[in-house]
């Protein structure tokens, strides 16, 4: 009984060990969102990507049941799958088809991306009323 229980401890625990990774992984997603880095879709497409990777490695984890070879095989399938996906980005590639990029995530990000070379601009050249950097109609001599 205790032999069994052992075994069953042990093909578990790669279950427990994705669901754990799934966890971390939406918890960085979840926290980048939280403080404004993330867009909604980006956050989609994030978490439908780190879905994929936990269902694909729960998948090759069933195999451990498997009497006598299983163990071999679940730890050769998950290197295999892990190692292909990290290089191939077979999952981030499935989510980008399934949460396409929008054109309102391109000016989410160019805005992030102005507003953090302006304040950095800013600081370099220790200016404090950054107004006129933020203006549009400006020539760049007149910016400065």
């Amino acid at each position: 009984q205790a032999a069994r229980t052992v075994r069953g401890g042990g093909d578990s625990m790669g279950f427990i060990i994705t669901g754990a990774t799934l966890a971390v992984e939406m918890s960085f997603i979840l926290y980048g969102w939280s403080h404004g880095m993330l867009h909604d879709r980006t956050v989609g497409r994030l978490a439908t990507g780190a879905t994929v990777r936990a269902a694909a490695n729960a998948a090759v984890c069933s195999l451990a049941f498997i009497p006598v070879a299983g163990l071999p095989l679940c730890i050769v399938g998950g290197l295999v799958v892990n190692l292909s996906d990290t290089y191939w980005n077979w999952s981030d590639e499935l989510a980008k088809m399934c949460v396409p990029l929008s054109a309102e995530e391109v000016t989410f990000y160019e805005a992030q991306a102005r507003e953090s070379l302006l304040s950095a601009a800013a600081k370099v050249l220790n200016i404090t009323d950054t107004s006129s950097l933020l203006s549009t109609g400006l020539t760049q001599d007149e910016r400065l």
